[in-house]
């Protein structure tokens, strides 16, 4: 066997192994790559082909088609393996499920060993970025403009696709969890469909919107009792020291600024808070709201 038909046709297994682990993680096509299993899936395509060019070598098929000998054993090799690898011989039922008795069975078997290593490494990733991205946004002021957006930003968002997820952001409202819970939620729906980069960027455009105070925040509002204008040095200094990470050089310019204005302390002190829940999140300035409230009660 030549080095070049094996080359092609095992590029053949190894391209429908990954096309058909990507179809299946459309936020992040790559990412089966990170996984063993998901090179198994993939390596297990490509040795089939090349046994099935060996096996279509010694019958002596592809030879009447009408194109290069070689070049024909490669493609029905490729097909032949595809074909087979995905082919049951008949059909068993468990239970309420059917479980087909094959090549597919044992494809199927690495396959899901794959999504699950893979599941499992994508989980902690998509809980860290759904935190990042959807730390302020309002899940009942987000549901519909949020959704819509990132929708159209996508150009290859069928309708049957795009009504899907509008009935999972209608079960998710009507589910009983709290406000914060749902917004996270609604994150990883859409981050499902669009990716991260597309979600994240679509909550910065629409953050004037979906930021906007609702009853998600009555707990923030809350803390905001006896809170002044001058009290912003301070609670900038405790979320720096909650999350010492976050750079403040701009956030301290605006909120000089804003206690420097001439709106009244009402305005101040929302536009403060505003700020900082915009730079270091609602979990640290709730943190921060509650440890200034603890340092008033104790002077």
């Amino acid at each position: 066997m030549d080095p070049v038909s094996a080359a092609s046709v095992i590029a053949i297994g190894v391209l429908t192994g990954w096309t058909e682990l990507a179809q299946r993680y459309r936020d992040s096509p790559t990412g089966p790559l990170k996984t063993w299993a998901g090179w198994t899936y993939i390596g297990v395509n490509g040795a089939a082909a090349l046994g099935a060019l060996w096996l279509v070598r010694e019958l002596g098929l592809g030879t009447q088609v009408g194109l290069p000998q070689e070049v024909a054993q490669v493609l029905l090799a490729g097909a032949g393996a595809m074909a087979f690898f995905r082919s049951s011989f008949f059909t068993i039922r468990v239970g309420d499920k059917d479980l087909p008795l094959g090549p597919a069975a044992v494809l199927q078997v690495i396959l899901n060993a794959a999504d699950r290593a893979y599941d499992r490494q994508r989980a902690a990733e998509r809980s860290a970025a759904v935190s990042r991205i959807m730390a302020n946004v309002s899940f009942d002021r987000a549901k519909q403009p949020l959704t819509a957006y990132c929708i159209t930003l996508m150009q290859n968002v069928g309708q049957a696709e795009a009504t899907r997820l509008g009935d999972d952001v209608q079960a998710l409202e009507k589910a009983a969890m709290g406000p914060r819970s749902k917004a996270s939620n609604l994150g990883l729906l859409l981050m499902g469909v669009v990716g991260e980069e597309t979600l994240e960027t679509a909550v910065k455009d629409l953050a004037s919107v979906i930021f906007m105070p609702n009853d998600a925040d009555a707990a923030l509002l809350k803390q905001l009792k006896g809170v002044v204008p001058g009290d912003g040095r301070h609670l900038l200094a405790l979320c720096k020291f909650l999350d010492p990470d976050t750079a403040i050089t701009a956030v301290e310019t605006e909120i000089a600024a804003i206690v420097a204005s001439t709106d009244s302390d009402g305005i101040k002190v929302i536009l403060m808070t505003a700020a900082l829940r915009r730079v270091f999140g609602s979990i640290i300035l709730e943190a921060a709201l509650q440890r200034h409230q603890d340092t008033l009660k104790g002077g």
